[in-house]
C-alpha cells in the first residue's frame, strides 16, 4: 500500500473505528479481498453472522486487525481509496478530528482550573451534610478510604467512628466526610481530633432521631 504523509495515518486503527466502519454501506466481502483476508475465513465469518450485515463486516475487519500486527489509519485509508471510496476516508479523517477535538478540550479545562475537582468543592453540597478538613492538591493521594452505612431503628439514633492514623513516611493534607443522601435526612459528622497536619484524624458520625446514616471517609495526603 502507498505510504501515507498524514501524520494521523500513522496512528493505529482501533476498534471504535471499525464499528464506525462496519455501520456504512460497504461490500465486506470484496472489501475482505483487497484486505487480504483468504476465501475460507470470509465463508467462515459469513456463516458465524448469517443474518447481520453489519456483524459480518466488523467481524472481517477485526479480523483483519488482528492477523495485521498493527496496522495504521493509513493502510485502511489506501485500501479504501483502492476501492474508491473516499466517503469513507473523509468520515475516518472526520472520526479523528473530532477525538483530537475532545483531547484537546478536554487538556485544556485542566490546564485553566487544576484543582476544580478538590475536596473543598464537596464543602457545601445541597442537602449532604458533608465534613471537609483542609484540602486535597493535584499531587495528592489518597492515603486511606472507608464507608459505613447503618439501618436506622426508631426511636434511636446511630452512631460510628471513623478513626485513621498516619504513617511516619506521610503527611494528611485533606479530609472528606461525605453524606451519601442528597436529600437532608443525612446524619452529622463532627470532628473528634486530628486533621491535616496532624499525626491522626478522628471523626464521629450521627444519625438524625431514628433515622440511619451512609457515609464515606477518605483521607488525602502526600507520601515521601
Amino acid at each position: 500500500m502507498a505510504e501515507s504523509k498524514l501524520k494521523e495515518d500513522k496512528q493505529p486503527v482501533t476498534e471504535s473505528i471499525l464499528r464506525e466502519l462496519s455501520q456504512q454501506d460497504l461490500e465486506w466481502k470484496f472489501f475482505s479481498r483487497e484486505l487480504g483476508l483468504s476465501e475460507g475465513i470470509i465463508k467462515e465469518i459469513e456463516e458465524d453472522n448469517r443474518g447481520h450485515s453489519r456483524e459480518m463486516k466488523y467481524q472481517a475487519l477485526l479480523m483483519w486487525k488482528q492477523t495485521n500486527g498493527n496496522p495504521t489509519i493509513g493502510d485502511l485509508v489506501d485500501a479504501l481509496k483502492s476501492n474508491d471510496r473516499l466517503d469513507l476516508v473523509d468520515l475516518i479523517r472526520g472520526l479523528i478530528a473530532e477525538s483530537a477535538r475532545k483531547q484537546a478540550q478536554k487538556k485544556a479545562v485542566v490546564g485553566k482550573n487544576p484543582r476544580r475537582l478538590t475536596i473543598r468543592s464537596k464543602a457545601n453540597q445541597k442537602g449532604r451534610h458533608n465534613l471537609v478538613m483542609g484540602d486535597n492538591a493535584p499531587t495528592d493521594t489518597v492515603l486511606f478510604r472507608d464507608s459505613v452505612h447503618i439501618k436506622g431503628a426508631f426511636p434511636h439514633t446511630r452512631r460510628h467512628t471513623f478513626q485513621y492514623h498516619k504513617r511516619p513516611t506521610e503527611t494528611i493534607t485533606g479530609v472528606l466526610v461525605e453524606d451519601r443522601w442528597d436529600d437532608d435526612t443525612g446524619g452529622t459528622p463532627k470532628r473528634v481530633e486530628g486533621g491535616p497536619g496532624c499525626t491522626c484524624v478522628e471523626v464521629e458520625v450521627t444519625s438524625q432521631f431514628g433515622r440511619g446514616l451512609q457515609f464515606g471517609f477518605t483521607v488525602y495526603g502526600q507520601k515521601t
